[in-house]
């Protein structure tokens, strides 16, 4: 399971809002099979004073979130070939300007900021300028706003638990995600202790992971691995990859 589930948990956990009913017509993409238009993103309506209102599709901007995190959930990101990362790249980054476009501020509909946060944590592993630096900015102002949501705390915990300089201020962000509920963050807290060289406590969050998870045999293995000593610390899995 990877990164996909978290932002399917994301959405759930989030309540619709400005939702604007879009058809399922597929674009004419050489590579990647993208289920929208990304034109349809976007609603313009006339408001009650004659001014021109935009609404964002949820259903629309989490299909091309979805779509783009089943290759670039985790740095770095996995594609066939380069027209697919192309095309990916292209769609993140057009779409990243529509959620900019409708980010107010301090006013900003939550469901954008939700939204524009995980963007820029997949333009991040893409590699586009200034989206490591614009997730940690959103990603801050959104648990501003809702300090106790499980899918924040989860995503923000795996997105510093990917950068290097960032790893030891994943764990609170990690921890407080697993004590509202979140499951599997227990399977990241496991791999980002192992970065950290910290044996002992990665066995003990693969063995929680994997007690709520038994059928999960990537985890059972790497729980085999760690009490045998085979596992190399260097050649630990990526972080983001539950």
């Amino acid at each position: 399971m990877r990164h996909l589930l978290c932002l399917l948990t994301f959405m759930s956990l989030a309540a619709t809002a400005d939702v604007t009913p879009a058809p399922a017509a597929a674009t004419s993409s050489a590579t990647i099979p993208w289920a929208y238009q990304l034109k349809d993103a976007v609603a313009s309506e006339t408001g009650p004073d004659g001014q021109p209102k935009n609404s964002l599709n949820l259903d629309v901007v989490d299909s091309f979130l979805q779509t783009i995190a089943r290759y670039a959930d985790i740095y770095p990101p996995h594609f066939d070939n380069t027209a697919e990362r192309r095309d990916a790249t292209d769609k993140l980054t057009r779409l990243i300007e529509v959620l900019a476009a409708l980010d107010t501020g301090p006013s900003v509909n939550i469901e954008v900021l939700r939204r524009e946060a995980f963007a820029y944590n997949l333009g991040c592993n893409l590699d586009l300028s200034t989206s490591c630096a614009k997730a940690m900015d959103v990603y801050a102002r959104l648990l501003k706003v809702t300090p106790d949501e499980p899918a924040a705390n989860y995503l923000f915990g795996v997105f510093l638990s990917g950068l290097p300089p960032k790893q030891r201020e994943a764990i609170p962000y990690l921890e407080k995600s697993l004590k509202l509920g979140v499951k599997r963050a227990n399977y990241t807290l496991g791999i980002l202790y192992l970065s950290l060289h910290d044996k002992k406590k990665a066995l003990a969050d693969l063995q929680a992971y994997s007690a709520d998870f038994p059928d999960d045999q990537h985890a059972n293995e790497l729980i085999a691995d760690i009490k045998s000593g085979k596992l190399s610390y260097k050649k630990a899995p990526a972080a983001a990859t539950h």
